[in-house]
Parts: C-alpha cells; structure tokens; sequence
C-alpha cells in the first residue's frame, strides 16, 4: 500500500545499507499478494486481526479520519453535518459496499458524487482539491495545511501495520528474516503505537479498499 511505502524509506535505505548483498525489490500495491505462495518474501499489510498461519510482528499502527479541504468547509458551512458534504467513493467493483452502511449511520443524506479506483496519494489529492471528502490516514491529514477534520469530527478505524512472512522462510538465509527482525525503530514514527508483544504467528490482511468494514 502506498501510504505505508511513503513512509518507510529510511527503513529501506538502513536495510540496504546494512544488507549490501541482497538486491532488493519493492512493489507498492491495493492488490493482496499471496505470501503463501511466494508472489512476495515479505509484506507491510494494515490489518487488525490477521489469520495464524504467516510468521510477522506488530510495527504500530494508523489512525484514519475524515478530512475535507479547507476551501469545502468555508463551501459547505464550518458547522454543517457530515451528510451535507459530497463525498468520494471507491468504485463499486472494488467491494467497499460497507461505506454506504456507514454513511447512513453518521452521515444522513451524504450524497457520493464521484467513484475512483485509485491509490492513496490520488484520494489525497482528489480531497485536497475539494472533490469531496473522504477518509486519510491522520499522519497525511495532518501533514497538509490545506486538508482539515470536518465537524463533527468523527474517527474513522485504525489499523495495526505488521510486518509479514512466510513460515518457511523464516530460518532461511533469504531477506525475509532480516526485515522481520529489522529494529522496529526503523518503522516511521507515526506508526508507533500501543506497545504489544512484537512475535506471534500472524497471517494475511484484507485488501487495503477496508472490504471488512471498520472496527
């Protein structure tokens, strides 16, 4: 997922680094590769209850909230409700029917007027230019001076951020082990979170459109 990649340069720069003789590749996508069968050695994936059969660590995790362009809200009305607002949606074929559930409960009558099949730094975009609103990580939304939190301000979900391997690639000389045990202070620092223990058998995420809805 491209947000996550964003943040994690210095990471790949340490691990380069310090791992000379492994020729890394880095593939940012919203498609779920398939670790069990090595269409990766290791994924960053946003998931709060991934299954137990991959081998991984909890990095921290990201807060999502709604966010509009400050140009929207002088539009809309700085105390206009969340349905009063045009909103982005994810396109239809991208199984994200749980938005329309959602805004039904917090915001009554919101109106979609624009479907995208696109990645995070787009949707930001999109926002910032007043399109509508729609969900941000709040590391991104805070970042930009022209994006703020509509009233009422509503936390959306937060995803915990792993770092995931297959089983057998776990006592191998591959890459994988290294970046499982990579120094978790290579992880960016908005991603630090509630401090967990940081080993367990983890498994796979959901695609990164949220398909499971939020919690």
């Amino acid at each position: 997922m491209e947000l996550v990649l964003r943040g994690f340069h210095r990471a790949f720069g340490s691990f380069v680094a310090a791992h000379p003789e492994v020729a890394l590749t880095v593939t940012a996508t919203d498609d779920e590769v398939s670790l069990t069968r090595r269409e990766a050695d290791v994924a960053l994936r946003l998931n709060n209850t991934p299954p137990e059969h991959l081998v991984g660590r909890r990095l921290g995790g990201v807060q999502f909230d709604v966010y509009a362009s400050r140009a929207l809200v002088d539009r809309v009305g700085a105390d206009a409700p969340l349905g009063a607002y045009p909103w982005i949606a994810w396109d239809e074929r991208l199984n994200a029917q749980w938005l329309d559930a959602w805004l039904a409960e917090h915001a009554p009558g919101a109106r979609v007027v624009l479907r995208v099949d696109t990645g995070a730094a787009a949707m930001h975009d999109l926002i910032a230019a007043g399109a509508g609103v729609q969900f941000l990580a709040r590391f991104e939304g805070e970042a930009d001076p022209s994006l703020v939190l509509p009233r009422p301000r509503r936390s959306f979900a937060r995803r915990d951020l792993w770092i995931l391997t297959a089983p057998e690639l776990r006592h191998t000389r591959a890459c994988a082990p290294s970046w499982i045990t990579w120094p978790k202070s290579c992880a960016p620092r908005w991603s630090r979170g509630r401090r967990r223990t940081v080993r367990r058998w983890v498994g796979d995420s959901e695609a990164t459109h949220w398909a499971n809805a939020p919690r």
